[in-house]
């Protein structure tokens, strides 16, 4: 857990101080653990009792939240959330995917066991985590001058770039859900 709040909060202090070249400590960082360690967190999130649905209220959080920053940002953004690192996004944006997270998560509780009100901080807390993840990836690309990195993917940033999101929130989940499903515990 430690380690994992490490990583996050150098994450967080490595976007906002960009354009502060910190790309050495992000791509060592990044290379040791953020790609080897946290792919683990998905198989041990799915190994839980109803891991499925955890797994599977994880992705539909995060894609919620992607969805809803992108489709609020494009109708509603005025203000820019952080133009250095990603200059499309936008405050509105960001806040739409804090909305739709929040409703996923919320429509999602009762296959969780999770009180409803429990269910909206973590879609919020996911979301936070989830934008967290792509503005700290957006901060490395441009560090080392490579914003659209993939050909796999047309018209996306490349796999990394659909796997971000997902990075940050789901080793948070994994241990948010040990403590917050009543019987987890740990």
């Amino acid at each position: 857990v430690g380690l994992l709040l490490f990583f996050i909060i150098i994450n967080i202090y490595c976007v906002l101080s960009f354009p502060m070249d910190l790309k050495e400590l992000m791509i060592l960082l990044w290379g040791k653990i953020y790609i080897t360690s946290f792919f683990a967190f998905f198989l041990w999130l799915r190994a839980l009792d109803n891991g499925f649905m955890l797994l599977l209220s994880v992705f539909l959080t995060i894609w919620a939240s992607d969805t809803g920053a992108y489709l609020c940002g494009i109708t509603l953004g005025r203000n820019k959330l952080m133009p250095a690192v990603s200059p499309k996004k936008s405050v509105e944006g960001a806040l739409g995917g804090l909305l739709f997270a929040a409703i996923i998560m919320l429509m999602m509780a009762p296959y969780l066991t999770l009180h409803r009100f429990t269910a909206v901080f973590v879609g919020l807390g996911l979301s936070i985590l989830g934008q967290c993840g792509d503005l700290a990836e957006s901060a490395l690309k441009r560090w080392g001058n490579s914003k659209d990195s993939g050909i796999f993917l047309p018209g996306h940033g490349g796999v990394l770039d659909r796997l971000d999101s997902l990075l940050f929130a789901v080793p948070v989940a994994y241990y948010l859900f040990l403590f917050l499903i009543p019987g987890r515990g740990l």
